[in-house]
């Protein structure tokens, strides 16, 4: 299945990966929700956050050469509440995910030679994490992102990047 409102070429499994999947096992996928949940929320209470959360979605998203995803966000509903946050995990042959600020508000707040401050990238219209196998990126559901077209070297245009999303829940 894929969303009518995605147009470029991706296989995914949104919104959630069925238990006879052939890319993942269930033992598989239900051990690396495990971990992941346990991992967020122990960021979520080190940062006082509620942690008592759940993935209402989790899905992953296969890349070959040339595919990419437009632009999207994630807020949409997941049962019967919107996202409490959403995520990416980066599995294999990791490319940044850009993440995009769809409001320019905050160019009001440049000051004379922000360029310089450790302060600059808050003024980034963009950002592109360095992102390697292995790392989680986790983000507001309203913060738009996209993946560009992947453009892998001739002697690797057989490699696929592989990435977990997800959308936490919060039980109340």
């Amino acid at each position: 299945y894929k969303p009518s409102d995605w147009k470029k070429s991706v296989h995914t499994t949104f919104p959630n990966i069925s238990p006879d999947n052939t890319f993942i096992s269930k033992e598989e996928n239900d051990r690396l929700k495990f971990d992941l949940i346990n991992d967020i929320k122990e960021v979520f209470s080190d940062l006082n956050m509620p942690n008592d959360i759940y993935f209402p979605n989790f899905w992953y998203n296969i890349y070959h050469n040339g595919q990419g995803q437009e632009s999207h966000n994630h807020i949409s509903e997941v049962g019967e509440r919107l996202a409490y946050w959403s995520g990416i995990y980066y599995y294999q042959h990791s490319t940044p995910t850009v993440f995009k600020r769809s409001d320019y508000l905050y160019r009001t707040q440049e000051f004379p030679g922000h360029e310089k401050s450790q302060l600059n990238s808050c003024f980034y219209q963009t950002y592109y994490p360095h992102v390697e196998d292995g790392d989680m990126v986790l983000f507001p559901p309203y913060l738009e992102h996209y993946v560009p077209d992947l453009q892998f070297e001739e002697k690797n245009k057989e490699q696929m990047r592989v990435t977990f999303a997800f959308n936490i829940g919060l039980k109340v």
